[in-house]
Parts: C-alpha cells; structure tokens; sequence
C-alpha cells in the first residue's frame, strides 16, 4: 500500500502480557491494558496507516520492545525513533494522529521541523499562547463555546451532537509557529482539544480534524483482532529476537488481510472467503473485516489436503555447489519468492 499526503497515520503503545513467564529474554514490567494490572511482558509501539477508501488500518511500524534491554533510553525516545523511521521510508507525507499520551514537545518539535502534518490531542495541564498570552489550554478552550455543530455515529452506531471551535495558538516552546486548537464541547465533562498544523481560512476544516482524530480508533481494533485471532500473547519463543520476528511476521500477515479488505466490494474471490467464515458475527466483527476473511482463508486452506505447492509456478532447479542442511523444497520456495 502506498502513502500519500491523505492517508491518516495513527499509533498506539500496547503490550504483551505474559504474567506466568520468567525465564523470556528482557521480560518486563508493563501495564496490562485489560485488567489495570502490573504484569510481566513487553511492550509494542504500532504505527498504521488506514487505507484510501475503507479506512482500514496496515501495519507501518511494529516494534516489540522491554525497558529491560541494555540499550532503552524511554518510551518518549522508542516513539521519535519510531516516526523517524517513519519519516526515512515514506517521506513526510500522510498525517500523524495521536493520543495525549503522545503530547510532548520533542514530538512536536520534530513534526514541526520535518514540516509534517500532524493532530494531537492535548493534555489537560499544557499551556499554549492565545491572543498574545501564556494561559492554561483549558483556559483558551472556555473562552470559545462552539460555532459549529457536527453529527457523528459513535462506535455503538449512537448519534451525537457536538461543537466545534477553531483557535489560533501557539506553543511556549515553539513561537512564531502558527497552529490550531480545535476545541470539541459534547463528548464529556472536559472539552476534547485537538492541536494540529493544518491551517486554512475556512474555519469548516475544525470539522474534517476531529473526523480525522476520531479515526484513530481504528488502530484499537487492529491490535485487539491482532491479539485475538492469532493468539498473540501466547508466543512460545524466548529470545527478544525471536519475539520480534514472530510479530513481524504476524505484522505482514494482518497487512494482506488488510489489502484484501479494502478491495471487498470489487472482487468475487473477497465475496467466496466471505462466504466460508462463520455465518455468526457479533456487530463488531462484522464491521471490522478481518475477522472474516481470516476464518475464510482459514475455512479455506483447512480443506486442502495436499498442500499448496502444486499451485505455485513451476521453476527449474539448479542444484547447487555449496553443501546444505536444507531439503530441494526449500530452494524452489525460496526461489519463487524471491
């Protein structure tokens, strides 16, 4: 999948709890998303871009990390290294979604100098400059009650009501940089409060921001169909390196399912997999894809008998000079695939 200046890009931190384990390789400490609990495990910094049309989240960055490694600096530092890598393999394109959790001004800073487009939500005890003064964000936010009203569905297909004010700032740490709080009145007790980079004259871009925000939950859909399709947390290997290969391959394999998804209404080979899932879904399960096309290939393949080499194309094998371990097999996959 290509990224271009539209795509919403969108991370989370989450983790691999593995509470009976102690002998893994640089098992840590880490919050239990779930329960609340201190658990060992590890942790996973994701970053997905959401497809064109279905809005689907693929896999960019996936990496599987422990404070207990020798060389860990902090969280802060896994997420710039993360966006840097970003950065070096798709150029600045795209636009960074990201959580409160993520609000900091190294982050920040590095977005502003890379000159890409980003929307964070605000912690409640930053300060910004408004109207040529230092002031407390939520003390901004109040000054404005919300000039436009948005319509939008909640994950439980709910209407809301919501207003929408759009505020010109800046950041202490970054002056003279032009930047836009949209304040969003209707969500809950405190107003949700939306800092991005992207400007315009007409005020009705406030509206398209939090859409845009409010996507990122798809990224929490992604994870939670990571860990409970495939098991993820019951991982048998025990080095760090092994873990992270075994992500990355289940990465790899989330991403076709993800390219297959966004091409269901125009292909019948999507509609037959559709087909050979269980015919029972919760809503959830019906409106987020994967799970589908992940039990009908696996309906699917579960049916062949003879494996699948008689599929793939033939090729010539040329035996080689150099002594091997492996079998014939294994060079003709390696070939077809290379």
């Amino acid at each position: 999948m290509k990224i271009n200046t539209t795509n919403i890009l969108t991370n989370t931190d989450t983790d691999i709890v593995k509470s009976k384990s102690t002998v893994l390789e640089d098992l840590g400490r880490v919050r239990d998303g779930s329960t609340g609990k201190i658990e060992n495990g590890y942790k996973i910094l994701e970053i997905a871009a959401l497809t064109k049309e279905k809005k689907l989240p693929v896999s960019a960055i996936s990496r599987v990390f422990s404070p207990e490694e020798d060389n860990y600096i902090s969280e802060n530092r896994e997420t710039l290294n993360a966006f840097k890598s970003l950065t070096k393999n798709f150029g600045n394109k795209g636009i960074r979604t990201l959580d409160r959790g993520f609000d900091n001004k190294r982050l920040i800073g590095y977005f502003i100098r890379k000159n890409e487009k980003f929307i964070i939500r605000a912690k409640k005890n930053r300060n910004v400059i408004h109207k040529g003064k230092s002031k407390n964000i939520l003390a901004a936010t109040y000054e404005y009650k919300g000039k436009y009203s948005m319509i939008f569905k909640k994950k439980n297909k709910k209407a809301k009501t919501v207003k929408i004010s759009y505020i010109p700032i800046e950041l202490p740490a970054f002056p003279g940089k032009e930047l836009t709080l949209v304040a969003v009145f209707g969500l809950g007790k405190t107003p949700m409060m939306l800092i991005t980079n992207i400007t315009s004259d007409r005020k009705i871009i406030a509206k398209t921001i939090l859409k845009v925000y409010l996507l990122r939950w798809r990224i929490e859909d992604y994870f939670k169909f990571k860990k409970q399709q495939f098991d993820f947390e019951n991982i048998r290997v025990r080095k760090m390196k092994s873990i992270r290969n075994m992500n990355q391959i289940l990465t790899l394999v989330i991403g076709f399912i993800g390219i297959l998804s966004e091409k269901q209404d125009t292909t019948v080979f999507i509609q037959e997999i559709f087909e050979k899932a269980n015919a029972i879904y919760d809503e959830e399960k019906i409106t987020f894809t994967y799970y589908r096309i992940s039990d009908g290939i696996k309906k699917t393949l579960a049916k062949t008998t003879t494996g699948i080499e008689h599929l793939l194309p033939k090729s010539e094998y040329v035996k080689s000079q150099q002594l091997s371990l492996f079998k014939r097999s294994y060079y003709r996959a390696v070939y077809i695939f290379s």
